[in-house]
């Protein structure tokens, strides 16, 4: 076995590993062996935190002639970096072999990258649980509503089939981008939840202005006009449920979730392309499914 095989093998090994505080130590300290450095520094966005850094050696810095810096990634977003000083320029194949290294240890999960969708680049469905429980908590305390909107691509299967699985990634990460852009504030949090749904947790909303978002949800992703063959309008288009809940007259964040999920059925059933809440629905073109053409 190669001396870049057994390395992969020590870092698959290591992000295979349960995560804890000490992984990027431990990743820091085997690629500065691995590459015979001088030094080496790991920066790491964490969400909603100062990036927290790494490092061993003679710290790197970007202006040095003899720095090489790659990007960690977790899938389109990139969420920290690893810069190293070696004691002997890299070749080609080095500089592949680290950002191989980079690539798989950007999926580690103790960090923050754990709660990152690798392929919209926001939160993934284990953030939306944590935060849910959070807020719920936290609403519970302070008598505060807390607002669910629950988000579904219409017709994205027959999308899929026409266009392929690229398309499809790029069309979800240009709808979580748009739907990103209508967040308000820094409390509200918009997720993956999973396939082609997305929710949104908006702490201290009441109704009214959880609708006033969907709708938001909605007009953005109008505008961004996605070609959709298959959809009677032509482009993407969404359905949003939106649920309202005060924690501290009762239920649980599970009953949330089931009250946004029925509002988001009765927007599909009433022709797609529409919010709905209580007594809420929007007037706007429904999105049916295309005829064929001969």
């Amino acid at each position: 076995m190669t001396a870049a095989l057994r390395l992969i093998e020590h870092v698959v090994a290591l992000v295979a590993t349960p995560a804890d505080e000490r992984f990027w130590e431990s990743f820091a300290a085997l690629l500065y062996g691995a590459f015979e450095l001088r030094g080496i520094e790991i920066a790491v966005r964490a969400l909603d935190e100062p990036d927290v850094r790494y490092s061993l050696g003679e710290a790197p810095h970007a202006g040095d002639a003899d720095c090489v810096i790659v990007d960690l990634r977790l899938g389109l977003q990139t969420v920290g970096s690893i810069s190293v000083r070696p004691r002997a320029p890299l070749d080609r194949q080095a500089r592949v072999l680290l950002e191989t290294c980079a690539l798989l240890a950007g999926h580690a999960g103790d960090t923050g990258l754990a709660f990152v969708d690798t392929l919209t680049g926001i939160a993934n469905r284990r953030k939306f649980d944590e935060t849910l429980a959070l807020e719920w908590t936290r609403c519970a305390r302070d008598g505060a509503n807390v607002t669910l909107l629950l988000v579904d691509l219409d017709l994205f299967a027959p999308f899929n089939d026409a266009r392929g699985r690229r398309e499809g990634d790029l069309c979800l990460t240009a709808v979580a981008s748009a739907l990103n852009g209508c967040i308000l504030r820094p409390s509200d949090v918009l997720a993956r939840y999973g396939g082609q749904e997305f929710v949104a947790i908006l702490p201290g909303t009441d109704l009214g202005g959880g609708i006033f978002i969907a709708e938001r949800f909605r007009e953005a992703i109008a505008a961004a006009g996605i070609p959709h063959p298959a959809s009677t309008l032509g482009r993407v288009s969404i359905s949003v449920g939106a649920a309202t809940a005060m924690p501290r007259s009762g239920g649980t964040p599970d009953t949330l979730i089931r009250s946004a999920d029925s509002a988001l059925s009765r927007a599909k059933l009433a022709g797609r392309n529409r919010a709905a809440a209580e007594g809420y629905a929007s007037d706007a073109p429904p999105a049916r499914p295309a005829l064929a053409q001969p």
